[in-house]
């Protein structure tokens, strides 16, 4: 009977043992784990903020073309003031679709120009754009899924330490 304790003894302080070898890797891993999920934190947090930096500079390119396309539109013809009344109606309707005529090249030229010179920096301001969104949500997957093996990892770990208490008490009896 005394050889049967003994053995019964060793049985229990080697699982006893093992389960506190694999309790301290479990919390080891739930540590590298949380180092990892503030690092991604981190990392989403510089993305946001690189991405808020892409935006106010597409929106300043944009302010850019609308004020190039106004700043070259000619201003409007007034009349002299020695002209009849009839002969400045003339002149103003003529005056008015030339006028409208130039304007509309000069719309259209400038609005060419401004598309050509900003097309590429706007597009490769798009590409970038949507690289960060889609890093962002890259980041943010990571950290669901770190939260997702934190959170299995502390139940493992309860249950380990469950199991240790109960090896404990069982070794305690038997010792008794």
């Amino acid at each position: 009977m005394l050889a049967e304790n003994y053995k019964l003894q060793e049985s229990v302080k080697a699982s006893f043992d093992a389960n506190d070898l694999q309790l301290s890797k479990f919390e080891k891993d739930s540590n590298n784990m949380k180092e990892e999920k503030e690092l991604i934190r981190g990392e989403l947090s510089a993305l946001h903020k690189e991405f808020e930096a892409y935006k106010a500079r597409a929106q300043a390119v944009l302010k850019q073309q609308i004020e190039h396309q106004k700043a070259h539109s000619p201003p409007a013809v007034s009349p002299s003031p020695n002209a009849t009344p009839s002969a400045t109606a003339t002149a103003q309707q003529s005056a008015a679709q030339q006028s409208a005529a130039q304007q509309s090249a000069a719309q259209q030229s400038a609005a060419s120009s401004v598309t050509a010179s900003t097309s590429t920096s706007s597009t490769a301001l798009l590409a970038k754009v949507t690289a960060l969104q889609k890093d962002i949500e890259s980041a943010r997957a990571h950290i669901g899924e770190a939260d997702e093996e934190s959170a299995t990892l502390r139940e493992e770990n309860d249950n380990l330490k469950a199991e240790c208490d109960r090896l404990r008490d069982r070794l305690n009896r038997v010792g008794s």
